[in-house]
C-alpha cells in the first residue's frame, strides 16, 4: 500500500538484476514490464528494484 515501507532483500536484487539483463540492449526507448503474484509475495519490492537498476545503470 501507499506508505508502506518496502524490505528490500536479496533475492529482490538478483532477480531484478536478471530482468534488467534481458532488456539491456533492447532497441527500444519504451517497454512494460508486469509483475504479477499472491498478495505478500514481492511484488513491490521487486518493481522497486527493477526500476532502482533500470534507472541507475539503464
Amino acid at each position: 500500500m501507499i506508505g508502506d515501507k518496502l524490505i528490500i532483500e536479496q533475492h529482490h536484487t538478483d532477480r531484478a538484476s536478471d530482468i534488467r539483463l534481458l532488456v539491456a540492449g533492447r532497441p527500444l526507448d519504451k517497454f512494460v514490464i508486469t509483475v504479477a503474484g499472491e498478495s505478500g509475495a514481492g511484488k513491490s519490492e521487486l518493481a522497486s528494484e527493477i526500476a532502482r537498476l533500470l534507472t541507475e545503470g539503464g
